[in-house]
C-alpha cells in the first residue's frame, strides 16, 4: 500500500512538474470517509466540496510559499476532522459546531517534496492533532481555523 502510494505520489509530483501553473499538488483521497468535513447536520456532497476546495487552496498556497520554485511538493490528505461537533438537535438553518478540547481538530496526510531534479528531498506521513485547540487558534476569522493552524505549524516545521 505504501510502495503504491508513494508511486500515485511520485508520479503525480513529476507531472507537476511539467506543468508550469503549480509546484504543489494537494489531493484527497476517499474524502467520502473522512472523520468530519460536514457543515452542518447534513452530510451533503456540495458542503464537503466546500470545505475541500478551501483546504485545498489554502494549503496549497502555504507550502508553494514554503517551498518556493525550487522545489515540487504533492500532499495526499487521507483524514480531516474539523474541530468540535455539530448539535444534531438544531434545525439545519441553526446549526451550530461546539469546539470544545475533547473534540480536536486532526489532519492526516502523506507528502513528498521533490527538487527540479526528480531527487526526494523530503517525504513522510503525518497526523496532526492538537487537544489544545482552546489555547493554540492562531486563524480566529478564517474557516476552518484548527486544521489550518496544524497544517501551518506543520509547514513552518518542514525541513526543506
Amino acid at each position: 500500500m505504501k510502495i503504491k502510494t508513494a508511486a500515485i505520489t511520485t508520479i503525480a509530483a513529476l507531472s507537476i512538474a511539467l506543468s508550469a501553473n503549480a509546484a504543489v499538488s494537494v489531493n484527497f483521497e476517499n474524502p467520502d470517509n473522512f472523520s468530519d468535513i460536514s457543515l452542518d447536520s447534513i452530510d451533503s456532497k456540495k458542503d464537503q466540496q466546500i470545505v475541500l476546495k478551501d483546504l485545498e487552496k489554502y494549503m496549497t498556497r502555504k507550502l508553494d510559499k514554503k517551498i518556493g520554485d525550487q522545489y515540487i511538493a504533492s500532499v495526499n490528505v487521507t483524514d480531516v476532522d474539523l474541530a468540535g461537533e455539530i448539535e444534531p438537535w438544531r434545525s439545519r438553518l441553526q446549526d451550530v459546531r461546539i469546539v470544545k478540547s475533547i473534540y480536536p481538530a486532526s489532519i492526516a496526510f502523506e507528502y513528498q517534496i521533490l527538487d527540479l531534479d526528480g531527487n526526494v528531498v523530503a517525504q513522510g506521513e503525518e497526523n496532526l492533532r492538537d487537544r489544545n485547540v482552546m489555547t493554540s487558534i492562531t486563524h480566529n476569522f478564517e474557516d476552518y481555523p484548527y486544521v489550518k493552524d496544524l497544517y501551518d505549524t506543520w509547514v513552518r516545521k518542514l525541513k526543506v
